[in-house]
């Protein structure tokens, strides 16, 4: 936030930013890492309910698919190409 604005409207937008921010995009701690907006205009049951879907699709592919590990070993996704540093197909020399 600056010191001090050089006019009266560049201190209001400047306000009108920041309040927007926070009641729009700022993660409450107390309000449960909820935006105040989404509180006060009572949608946190649409959050919830869409949280606890995308959370339980995973469950349900592992509990078809037991040997599926929750997470790749390296943390990458399984089926990407980009950054495979399993050393297949590489040739060394050891001297």
């Amino acid at each position: 936030m600056p010191s001090f604005f050089p006019t009266k409207d560049a201190a209001v937008g400047h306000m009108y930013q920041f309040m927007t921010w926070y009641n729009e995009d700022h993660m409450h701690n107390g309000l449960n890492l909820l935006p105040p907006a989404m509180v006060h205009h009572g949608r946190v049951d649409q959050v919830v309910t869409a949280l606890s879907v995308m959370t339980a699709a995973p469950r349900a592919i592992r509990k078809r698919h037991p040997q599926c590990p929750e997470e790749p070993p390296d943390g990458r996704n399984q089926h990407s190409d980009e950054g495979d540093q399993s050393g297949v197909g590489t040739e060394s020399t050891v001297t």
